[in-house]
C-alpha cells in the first residue's frame, strides 16, 4: 500500500513491477497530460493522439512486465520516447 507522502517515480515503477497496480495508475495520472500533450502536438489530430497514447501506455506496460525495464531510466523520458517511437511509424 502506498503512503500519504509523494513517491518518486522510480519507487512507483519498483512497487509496479512487483506487483502494485496502484502504483501504475498513480504514475499515469501524473504523467498523462503531458504524454497526450506531446503526442498532439506531433500528429495534430485528436483520433490519432488518442490511439497512439493508448498504444504508448500498452507498450510502456509491456516493457515493465517484461523485466527489461533499467529502473534506473527516467520514467517520463521513457515514456516519451516510446511514444514519439509509435508516432514516427504513423
Amino acid at each position: 500500500m502506498l503512503s500519504s507522502k509523494p513517491c518518486s517515480d522510480k519507487d512507483l515503477v519498483c512497487r509496479y513491477i512487483k506487483g502494485d497496480d496502484r502504483a501504475f495508475e498513480i504514475l499515469f495520472n501524473r504523467h498523462k497530460g503531458k504524454v497526450y500533450t506531446c503526442v498532439y502536438c506531433y500528429l495534430k489530430d485528436e483520433n490519432l493522439a488518442d490511439d497512439v497514447f493508448q498504444q504508448t501506455f500498452m507498450k510502456v506496460i509491456d516493457v515493465l512486465r517484461s523485466g527489461t525495464y533499467d529502473v534506473d531510466t527516467k520514467f517520463l523520458q521513457f515514456v516519451l520516447r516510446t511514444a514519439y517511437e509509435i508516432v514516427s511509424l504513423k
